[in-house]
């Protein structure tokens, strides 16, 4: 699998790579990612079940080996919180309301719907 999923109302994007070996992730994202982010991408070099990083240009990208609904969750809770961290949104109750939806629309992404 291979997604590219638009947060919509922010700024940055999140590439979703699935069962693909570190070949093809370093090849797909040499062709996302502008030059001077082609050395973060040995963020993905290892044995994991899922990995997401978050890029210096704000880029966000998640390869999964494993695909559960818990990994799902686990990742995209990773992706959301890296990008209101980049955009100064600091988590506390009195948002936790955007962290929530942005959270269920990028599962729903991921799966499809």
């Amino acid at each position: 699998m291979k997604k590219l999923i638009s947060y919509g109302i922010f700024p940055f994007d999140v590439l979703v790579l699935s069962n693909t070996n570190l070949k093809r992730i370093n090849t797909t994202l040499k062709e996302k990612l502008p030059i001077d982010c082609h050395k973060e991408i040995k963020a993905f070099k290892g044995d994991y079940d899922a990995r997401t990083v978050m890029f210096s240009n704000g880029a966000t990208c998640i390869v999964f080996n494993k695909m559960d609904k818990g990994t799902i969750a686990h990742e995209a809770f990773h992706a959301i919180a890296f990008l209101f961290d980049r955009i100064g949104i600091k988590f506390s109750l009195a948002n936790d309301e955007i962290y929530a939806y942005t959270l269920q629309y990028l599962i729903n992404k991921i799966n499809g719907k």
